[in-house]
């Protein structure tokens, strides 16, 4: 790898701002759900959010250097 790649390899493998807040929507939803004492959350669109989309969510806010409780998953 080429110092000068560096630019482009950050920019493909770095997820979006809207990837992180969508991620951190996700986050924020089955932390309240858990808060409340359901355990279910469900996204933006009604798709329920399962422990497989937490982790990945968890993953996308840790790409992006801005990690938020990883335990949580």
């Amino acid at each position: 790898m080429h110092p000068g790649q560096l630019s482009t390899i950050n920019d493909v493998f770095s997820p979006s701002e809207q990837e992180v807040a969508s991620a951190r929507r996700v986050l924020d939803a089955i932390a309240r759900a858990e808060r409340d004492g359901s355990g279910v959350a469900v996204d933006d669109d009604g798709r329920l959010i399962d422990r497989a989309v937490v982790r990945s969510a968890a993953g996308v806010v840790s790409r992006a250097g801005l990690d938020e409780n990883p335990e949580a998953c």
